[in-house]
Formats: C-alpha cells, sequence, structure tokens
C-alpha cells in the first residue's frame, strides 16, 4: 500500500514506522508550577530528545511552562479521571503536543469503527471537545485508523505540493517527493545529501539533523563557496540567512527546480519544488548562493 500526499510518496513501511514512533510509552507534560503530586524538573535544564521534540511539539509548548515532567502511562492511569482530564486541558491550553477535536477525528475514513473509543477518550475544552493519544490509547485505535491519523498530520504538515517529475530525474534524487520513517534530518542535512556520494554516509544523513556551524562546515569541504551571483544553475546549494546565522538551505536541480525540506520531523517530505516557491517563502531572509 502506497499513499501519495500532495505528491508525496508516503509507504506502507514508513507508514507502520510512523505508527510506532508517533507517541512513546510516556507522556513529557509541561507546566507553569510545579506539581505536588507529580514529579517535575526545570525545563531550563531538560533536553528533549529529537523523537520527544515531535511526538510532542516540544517548540510549540508556551514559556510560561517552567516546569516538565516524564510520566509513564502506568503513572498517569493511576491517577483519578478528574485529575487526568486537568492535566490534558493544561497541555492543551500549553500547545504541548498533538490534540485532536471530536469533530475532525469522526471524519477521517474508518472513524464510524471506533466512535466509542473516541467518545470515552474526549475531553471538554473551549466548549469543544478534545483527543490528545497517549501509547496506551493510540493502541486501542485499529491500526487502519492509526494510519488514516497519521495521514492527516502529514497533510498539515506540507505546505506546498509537490512538483510531479519522472524518468532521469527521479533516479538521480532518490530522496525527492518522499517520506521517510526518521525525526532529524533537517533542511541542511537534506542539501547535503545531494552532495554526498558514499552511500553509507548519505544515508547517515538522513538521521541527522544537521547544525549550523556544522552545515557551513560541511559545504566547505565539498569545495562549495558563497558567491554574489544572483542566476542559480544546477547543483548549486541556495542558503538563507538571518542576522548572519543560515536558517534555510535547499539544493538546486537545475536553474527552476529545488530539492527541499522544510523541517526536522518525520511528517516533513523531502520535496521538489519550484525555485520561485521556495525564494518566496524565505523571501524575509538573505539568499547566498553556494557554487562548486
Amino acid at each position: 500500500m502506497t499513499n501519495y500526499i500532495k505528491n508525496n510518496m508516503l509507504t506502507l513501511h514508513v507508514l507502520q514506522t510512523w505508527d510506532m514512533r508517533f507517541i512513546p510509552n510516556y507522556d513529557l507534560f509541561y507546566f507553569e508550577e510545579m506539581k505536588a503530586n507529580i514529579n517535575c524538573c526545570s525545563r531550563a535544564t531538560f533536553t528533549p530528545t529529537i523523537d520527544e521534540r515531535t511526538s510532542f511539539l516540544t517548540w510549540n509548548v508556551s514559556p510560561k511552562c517552567k516546569w516538565v515532567a516524564v510520566v509513564s502511562n502506568d503513572t498517569f492511569l493511576a491517577l483519578s479521571k478528574e485529575d487526568q482530564i486537568v492535566i490534558l486541558q493544561g497541555q492543551l491550553r500549553a500547545k504541548r503536543g498533538f490534540a485532536f477535536t471530536l469533530e475532525e477525528l469522526y471524519q477521517l475514513p474508518l472513524a464510524e469503527n471506533v466512535h466509542s473509543i473516541l467518545d470515552e477518550l474526549s475531553f471538554p475544552f473551549d466548549e469543544k471537545s478534545y483527543v490528545i493519544f497517549q501509547k496506551w490509547s493510540w493502541d486501542l485505535l485499529p491500526i487502519a485508523y492509526r494510519f488514516e491519523v497519521l495521514k492527516m498530520i502529514a497533510k498539515d504538515f506540507v505546505e506546498s505540493t509537490s512538483i510531479s517529475k519522472e524518468g532521469a530525474l527521479t533516479k538521480n534524487h532518490s530522496l525527492m517527493n518522499v517520506f521517510i520513517g526518521s525525526n532529524g534530518p533537517n533542511c541542511f542535512s537534506a542539501a547535503l545529501c545531494n552532495l554526498e556520494q558514499n552511500e553509507h554516509r548519505k544515508n547517515h544523513l538522513t538521521k541527522k539533523w544537521v547544525q549550523q556551524d556544522e552545515f557551513l562546515e560541511a559545504l566547505e569541504t565539498y569545495n562549495y563557496s558563497p558567491t554574489k551571483s544572483t542566476n542559480v544553475t544546477s547543483h548549486d546549494v541556495l542558503v538563507w540567512f538571518t542576522e548572519n546565522q543560515p536558517v534555510h538551505a535547499a539544493f538546486a536541480i537545475n536553474k527552476e527546480l529545488l530539492v527541499n525540506k522544510n523541517g526536522q520531523t518525520m511528517f516533513h517530505p523531502y520535496q521538489c519544488l519550484s525555485i520561485n516557491n521556495v525564494i518566496s517563502e524565505w523571501r524575509a531572509s538573505r539568499l547566498v548562493i553556494y557554487k562548486k
């Protein structure tokens, strides 16, 4: 079974990998104040893993939340139902993680088979009913329905429809218009993937979050240098800077098309997009074209 989301291939194997990686068997709960009945630590001293960043969308969490707790499903389920709901409402208020309205979950294919489960998991917030999945509750759902939820998330993460290109173009760029199963690889690693000839190192880059300085140093090792040119040619690397720090990069297939990755989550595909599309999206930053 192969799905396509905005022209990006999503294989059954990747969906299965997403399903296993989507939610761990514990939660990161964020609070504005320490909780007497939950062991918390300072958010300032806590570093979430790459997978945790995606599972709980940690970059979205309100800066007012100064405390974080790692809570197992068993510990959570030992709380009273009232306390569970208060915690989940707090996470929704803090913008932590994925939260779905009951209405949107009802609208997915196969939803008629899981209405009773969703109803049991829902809680009230702002005059609507919401569901926040945890590993224990996620596993209550049939896998076919879980796949529908994951595909809905992917649709939300992909802003632009990829340009479909066949033949030699696809053969030369295997990581194009495709989702992968791992969190971590960002726009910088995606650009470097297209410069790397060694398959082992290329595979490593599909799992790596490349830092800004590391990216610029890597461009040098591939004999790429910044230019003042405004003309894009095949194999150029386009780099956007804000306050002299690289904030985005993409690889030029030719003068019209780029291989682009818009984020570091598994829900961000490697895309073929028009240069004009990406330039427009990053118009607030300064573009520098690197050439070999």
